[in-house]
């Protein structure tokens, strides 16, 4: 993918990273969501951040995490509990 291609996908997942995030925020365990690039493949994606990872049988429906959102694959990263360094 080319650089300009990346910015303009970049910049479209910015605005899904923008409109889903308040809901994602809610849900059980999610820490934060960002926005990575698969290096394989270029592929810009949204990140959900989660303190660890459950099996989907045992989360609520209403707390399971989507594989993609408008089109943009979602990648859950377990990052256990953030703390702000000094």
């Amino acid at each position: 993918m080319k650089s300009m291609e990346i910015e303009e996908e970049v910049a479209r997942v910015r605005l899904v990273k923008a409109r889903h995030e308040q809901v994602l925020l809610q849900k059980a365990n999610v820490v934060g969501v960002g926005i990575g690039i698969l290096e394989q493949t270029e592929q810009v994606i949204l990140v959900v951040n989660v303190t660890h990872k459950v099996k989907l049988p045992s989360l609520a429906p209403e707390d399971r995490i989507p594989r993609e959102l408008e089109e943009v694959p979602v990648k859950v990263k377990a990052i256990g509990r953030p703390q702000a360094q000094s």
